[in-house]
């Protein structure tokens, strides 16, 4: 979709043929790490909602990162 982020449809096709879901980050700062993952997530729950591609295991992963970084 011409909207999103080239990362993003990775991301998406990443968990469409591995069936994990995983973020892709350069050598960050252990802060910046938290706030990339959510962030990514949070784009590809977009895209994934626009392809009608919601999974419990997506929303199940954001939750995952929200309660770690708390």
């Amino acid at each position: 979709m011409p909207d999103d982020e080239a990362e993003t449809f990775e991301l998406y096709l990443h968990h469409v043929y591995n069936n994990e879901f995983a973020c892709i980050l350069a050598s960050l700062p252990a802060a910046e790490v938290l706030r990339c993952e959510r962030y990514n997530l949070a784009k590809l729950y977009v895209l994934c909602e626009k392809l009608q591609y919601t999974t419990e295991a997506l929303v199940t992963s954001i939750y995952k990162v929200r309660a770690d970084g708390q």
